[in-house]
């Protein structure tokens, strides 16, 4: 299997917009650099001793990922909050309630269509400005005026600072085949996770003990499938197989649709048409959710660090904004069809 080398990349880009013609020649930045005691910003790369950028970007992982986490692990609370209080139907468990059986369906909807109207907000406002780079006074004047001129002719139009929007129908063309690949990734995860797999409980439930009772759930269906998620997102730092450009990486995202059934065959509780549970132990939802979370994490990072990639660099981080709405679009499609097939079980 072939896989693209870094090189037949475009280098992702830190600036917002800019139409292709604007890049910068070498002869007219070498003569930049002639000019000037530094090189001009855009050549410049920022350090960052303390790794502020890592330590923002953790903060708002936590602050992302916190409360959702809060509300979908908080299952005992949500059995005796929404609880059944009026005398229950014969062969009804007093939990046994509408809103609790599609609570996690319910809250997923809720995070996740928020999330794509942001997104939607963010690409079309965020990318209309730049920032452009101001210079003191003395530093061109004369031929070296000029010279800047012809720099920043194609950046700016004259008397504005305002860029032109990214194009979106390129973006769209190049990242087509990945954006699927993200779409399909999040729609079947957020289709089993938390709705299908939060629900699944021990067979030896009925023994009392601690471990399948009050630790099987929040251990199996929460912790481990964060835990496999963030090792296969990890794992793309050493490896990233297969390319972009591989027919192996949709393969392997619609190979993901195998999960929904498994999960659905496990102990499912409550279930009202599906009777059958095939997988008969406990072990089959820690493998289940440790295959699931890992392909997430895996798979998913894999598309997004390639979308910025197979675009021209003045597109790159504008692209960035589209690969995270793809995700957020999965997410909400997933999470819609994911009511449903609790209402089929």
């Amino acid at each position: 299997m072939a896989i693209a080398s870094e090189d037949d990349f475009h280098h992702s880009s830190n600036s917002t917009y800019r139409t292709a013609s604007s890049s910068l020649r070498a002869d007219q930045e070498a003569l930049l650099e002639k000019l000037l005691d530094h090189p001009p910003p855009s050549l410049q790369r920022p350090e960052d001793r303390f790794n502020g950028a890592y330590i923002i970007f953790f903060s708002l992982g936590i602050g992302g990922l916190l409360p959702w986490n809060f509300f979908v692990t908080a299952k005992e609370y949500w059995i005796f909050k929404l609880r059944n209080c009026s005398s229950p139907a014969p062969g009804e468990k007093p939990e046994d309630s509408d809103i609790l059986n599609y609570l996690e369906s319910y809250l997923s909807i809720a995070s996740t269509v928020p999330s794509v109207l942001c997104l939607m907000a963010n690409f079309l406002l965020v990318n209309r400005y730049y920032m452009r780079s101001v210079w003191p006074a003395h530093v061109f004047s004369g031929e070296e005026q000029l010279a800047q001129d012809s720099l920043n002719a194609p950046l700016v139009a004259p008397g504005s600072n305002i860029s032109t929007t990214p194009p979106l129908r390129p973006i769209l063309k190049k990242t087509a085949g990945l954006g699927f690949c993200i779409i399909y990734l999040l729609f079947i995860t957020s289709i089993i996770f938390p709705a299908i797999s939060t629900n699944i409980e021990s067979l030896d439930k009925s023994s009392g003990s601690p471990w399948t009772t009050k630790f099987f759930i929040p251990l199996t269906a929460f912790l481990l499938f964060n835990f496999a998620d963030l090792c296969g997102r990890q794992i793309t730092a050493w490896v990233q197989v297969p390319g972009p450009r591989s027919k192996v990486l949709p393969g392997l995202v619609l190979l993901r649709t195998g999960l929904v059934p498994l999960f659905v065959f496990c102990n499912y509780q409550p279930r009202v048409h599906l009777q059958t549970v095939v997988f008969l132990s406990d072990i089959y939802p820690i493998l289940f959710s440790s295959l699931l979370g890992f392909s997430n994490g895996y798979l998913s990072t894999l598309a997004l660090i390639y979308g910025p990639k197979i675009v021209s660099r003045e597109l790159a981080e504008a692209t960035g904004v589209v690969m995270s709405f793809y995700m957020s679009l999965g997410l909400v499609f997933g999470s819609a069809c994911s009511a449903l097939l609790v209402h089929l079980i």
